[in-house]
């Protein structure tokens, strides 16, 4: 077989930055008075190549799901927080007793990827992972967890509070217990809604919370003023409210969720978080057939969807318990209005009033045949399903030379549009061609 072929550029970069690690590991075992030919020091310069540290190895956890791995993983936690180093998690069960709590500059990695259950943290009767809190936490990093809860339910399973340039890769949640109240994972931020401050620049790559047996209360709670967070692919499932959006700033990016008891997205924005607005881009919304995928109310405040699917073929997809005072904007999507079938968007009252589809239009088109005197005007009404007098603006124009007559046109009532042609000339105008209406919502 040949022999790879590296670029003599990259050899270079890989060689001076390993002899750089290696000077600086020496320097270390010699200032701790230890000859470069023991193996303390040879330990001390492969670790500094090397970079991270075993939280087995180094530390001695077990991670063999009896013994209690509780102190062993904070003394690594903290020692790679004060030293800046990562720490490596191996395969194994870790079992704890009290939450992990991840100062600044914490980076704990699992050795396999947290979508399967190589690397497991299981804690008993108490959360899993707590970031920031009273002191301020940030630079952190958590990769390739599965977090498996046991025992008595607390309050939530993760949670970050009061932090900034946090990530969080590749992290899987699983079988929460059912009496779970507070949220498998809260995001806190305001004081009033529980938090010491809110957080900034927190990224979620590849977040799974799911459960396989009965629907706990909530799995991701996002309290007033939690702050900016960012979420790429997160999946949710099996719980009776999904996402319990009660304020921050949350970007969602293809999103999945599914079997919703209650609610998909629940958005019930605190007015105490003044800045609070959720983006969704792509990706699927869903409940199950007793659930409805996004609640809209009255406290909802900046709601934009992109291309989102909401629900699916039986299950309501939006449903619009009050109208807020800024409609919830869905681009790229419209609403069942023709009556055929069950509506993915429904709702009560004006329901109609707290959603707006910016790139869907209502179109009608009806043949008119009339001849306006000098000054005068002429009217007509054609169907169009859906539109609603109050909702939705009316564009009319016809397929023929209108002889410069003038058309506007309004929803006279729900399904039906009245354009009136008017004739400010001095002469008669004949017009004979069809009428087209083009009707949409407020931008």
């Amino acid at each position: 077989m040949a022999e790879p072929h590296y670029p003599a550029a990259s050899i270079d970069v890989e060689r001076r930055r390993l002899f750089g690690d290696f000077s600086i590991g020496a320097a270390a075992a010699l200032a701790a008075g230890t000859s470069l030919g023991s193996g303390t020091a040879d330990a001390a310069m492969r670790s500094s190549i090397a970079g991270f540290l075993d939280a087995k190895s180094d530390f001695g956890a077990r991670g063999d799901g009896e013994a209690n791995d509780t102190r062993a993983l904070q003394n690594a936690i903290d020692f790679g927080s004060a030293n800046h180093r990562p720490i490596v998690v191996p395969l194994g069960v870790y079992r704890i007793t009290k939450p992990l709590s991840a100062p600044s500059n914490t980076m704990l990695i699992g050795s396999s990827p947290g979508l399967g259950f190589g690397c497991r943290i299981e804690p008993y009767g108490c959360p899993a992972l707590e970031v920031g809190g009273e002191k301020t936490s940030f630079h952190c990093y958590f990769e390739n967890l599965m977090i498996w809860p046991k025992g008595p339910a607390p309050q939530h399973i993760v949670s970050i509070d009061n932090s900034y340039s946090v990530t969080f890769r590749n992290i899987r949640i699983h079988d929460a217990q059912q009496e779970l109240k507070g949220g498998v994972v809260k995001l806190l931020g305001d004081r009033k809604a529980g938090g010491h401050g809110q957080c900034n620049g927190i990224i979620w790559d590849n977040l799974i919370v799911r459960n396989d047996t009965g629907q706990p209360p909530l799995a991701l709670l996002a309290a007033s003023g939690c702050g900016s967070h960012r979420f790429f692919t997160p999946c949710l499932e099996n719980f009776a409210v999904l996402l319990q959006w009660n304020g921050g700033q949350l970007d969602l990016f293809a999103p999945y969720t599914e079997r919703a008891g209650r609610y998909g997205i629940d958005c019930d924005v605190s007015p105490d978080d003044a800045t609070a607005y959720l983006n969704t881009f792509g990706g699927f919304v869903n409940s199950a057939e007793s659930g409805t995928g996004c609640a809209i109310r009255s406290t909802t405040a900046a709601f934009n969807s992109f291309g989102t699917q909401w629900g699916n073929v039986g299950t309501s997809g939006v449903s619009v318990y009050s109208v807020p005072p800024r409609p919830a904007r869905f681009h790229g999507v419209s609403p069942n209005v023709s009556g055929r079938g069950k509506g993915q968007f429904t709702g009560s009252g004006d329901w109609l009033k707290g959603v707006s589809f910016p790139d869907a239009s209502l179109r009608g088109a009806k043949a008119w045949k009339t001849s306006i005197a000098a000054g005068g005007r002429d009217t007509m009404t054609l169907r169009v399903a859906g539109v609603h007098a109050g909702i939705h603006w009316v564009r009319a124009s016809m397929n023929c030379d209108t002889g410069g007559a003038s058309l506007d046109a309004y929803v006279t009532q729900q399904d039906e549009v009245t354009v009136t042609a008017r004739n400010p000339g001095r002469t008669a105008i004949d017009l004979d061609g069809t009428m087209l209406v083009d009707c949409g919502w407020p931008a």
